[in-house]
């Protein structure tokens, strides 16, 4: 792999642990909940279709998003910017460089949301707002598929940036993002009808709609019948999969911009 660009992991990590401080500061945990990995949830994902409606809940829940993109959502075209002369002219492997950026992209959104979370958690105990993980499987799955899913985001962003030759890729992603939210709630408000929600790309990365025993108890208000977490792993690695083989058609036949 190639070094890691740390000036990035650095504002990531810095820009991870403010937003935890932005989502407390937004959103009061319940005091009636001791469990740890539910005032996660709470912190991070406290959205009921009924409440999609409404700009400013929806607005607060993109937050993470809207910071992750914001610094991760070019970056392989800045690279090319940066490096490519060198790129296209010496880089005998073109697979390999693309994989290994790519790759870099990963540790960004593992930097990213572990720092998220480690910070969250930190500040519900020193509140004392929660005590301790009642569920650790549960914490594994939340902790996972956002990975999962912010890393399909820096995918989907970067490639837009390279194809179109634009750092305004990250915006269009973010219009994407929010336009699928707006959708959920339409379906909520005049279809009535969450089935098919389970099908959207923004759903994958919401752990409140999906249905488990554990969750449900708490967001039973935010549930999608028979939407799995297995149903997220499997479409999110789908399209990562699909996603890298873009990128490395795209790089591999591109010429220097």
């Amino acid at each position: 792999m190639k070094v890691i660009n740390k000036q990035i992991l650095i504002q990531v990590s810095v820009w991870a642990a403010t937003v935890a401080i932005l989502l407390y500061v937004f959103r009061i945990p319940d005091q009636t909940i001791d469990a740890i990995e539910l005032q996660l949830l709470l912190l991070l994902e406290n959205l009921a279709f009924a409440e999609i409606k409404y700009l400013i809940p929806v607005f607060i829940h993109a937050i993470p998003f809207f910071i992750f993109i914001m610094l991760t959502g070019t970056f392989v075209r800045e690279e090319i910017l940066n490096k490519g002369v060198f790129i296209f002219t010496r880089v005998q492997n073109r697979s390999r460089w693309t994989f290994s950026i790519l790759m870099q992209l990963l540790v960004f959104t593992i930097c990213y949301v572990s720092v998220l979370f480690i910070a969250l958690i930190l500040i519900l105990l020193v509140t004392k707002s929660s005590s301790s993980v009642q569920h650790f499987t549960s914490l594994g799955i939340i902790y996972t598929l956002y990975i999962l899913f912010y890393f399909v985001i820096a995918l989907f962003s970067n490639l837009l940036a390279v194809m179109l030759n634009s750092q305004l890729s990250y915006l269009i992603t973010s219009f994407i993002y929010m336009f699928n939210i707006f959708v959920a709630g339409f379906f909520n408000q005049v279809l009535g009808d969450l089935t098919l929600l389970k099908w959207l790309p923004v759903s994958q990365g919401i752990i409140t709609w999906h249905e488990s025993t554990y969750f449900t108890s708490v967001f039973h208000r935010y549930t999608i019948n028979d939407f799995t977490f297995s149903i997220s792993y499997l479409y999110l690695v789908i399209i990562i999969i699909l996603l890298f083989y873009c990128f490395l058609r795209k790089i591999d036949k591109m010429e220097l911009y």
